[in-house]
């Protein structure tokens, strides 16, 4: 396995220090490495194997090698594992830290958008893969990301005009 670490945390953190977020940041990176550590949990029960670790700005990913003919079923399950583990999150903290539940809640519904390489995209490629086949599919959820990332700089342009946060510039332009 291999383990791969972007150093532009280093950056970040110190960016977020000076203006003193680094709390929100600590929230969202132990969100995202529950969410992750989920999917690797399912994956060694599953019997898939883990090809890396990567730590970077948004907190950590994994990559996973099905091995074998793997139901659709599975595959399925192995994706929607991060984004129900951000809901349960949430669900433990709704009474206890606000901007836990907020974030993991944030968190559960972007990664259910049918975006790829976002877990909703991943989920719906294999559910269009089981019915027309894995070329037509790629195409047509390269169509789906492409629309909702659309949408989204839209939304995200609009949100950036009238709230003026200067994060909103960083995470834009990374």
């Amino acid at each position: 396995m291999k383990v791969s670490v972007d150093y532009k945390i280093i950056i970040v953190i110190g960016l977020l220090i000076i203006f003193g977020k680094i709390d929100l940041y600590f929230i969202f990176a132990v969100s995202i490495i529950c969410h992750e550590l989920v999917h690797i949990l399912i994956a060694k029960i599953m019997g898939f194997k883990l090809i890396e670790l990567h730590f970077g700005i948004f907190g950590m990913s994994a990559n996973i090698a099905f091995l074998g003919k793997v139901k659709v079923l599975s595959r399925v399950l192995f994706y929607i594992s991060g984004p129900l583990m951000n809901f349960f999150i949430a669900e433990v903290f709704k009474n206890i830290n606000y901007e836990f539940t907020y974030i993991n809640v944030a968190l559960g519904i972007f990664n259910l958008l049918p975006i790829i390489p976002l877990d909703g995209g991943k989920i719906l490629l294999e559910l269009v893969k089981a019915f027309i086949g894995r070329d037509q599919a790629s195409e047509i959820i390269l169509c789906f990301t492409k629309i909702f990332l659309f949408i989204i700089s839209i939304l995200y342009a609009a949100i950036l005009i009238e709230v003026k946060n200067i994060f909103l510039v960083f995470l834009l332009l990374y």
